[in-house]
């Protein structure tokens, strides 16, 4: 037996058995390149566990790393205009 993964791009609905050729499509509908879109899900990534660590131990340090996490992910947003669309 043969088993077949189909990926479907969320925005425009194409498909294929290729991950990453889906993911690039998805990516496209955001004005981000592959890589830059990996980039972005790794900040915001990033960003989540910072704030976990934050609400579990809230001191000097988390609070520091939850700052510096959100101020990339900002940064990203605005340098590649994701916080208007």
């Amino acid at each position: 037996m043969r088993q077949y993964t189909i990926y479907e791009c969320e925005v425009c609905k194409k498909t294929s058995t290729d991950s990453k050729e889906i993911l690039t499509c998805e990516a496209a509908h955001m004005g981000l390149t592959y890589d830059e879109w990996q980039e972005y899900k790794r900040l915001k990534s990033a960003a989540a566990l910072a704030g976990f660590h934050l609400g579990s131990t809230k001191n000097e340090q988390t609070e520091a790393a939850f700052d510096k996490a959100i101020e990339e992910l900002v940064g990203f947003e605005k340098k590649h205009r994701l916080i208007e669309k």
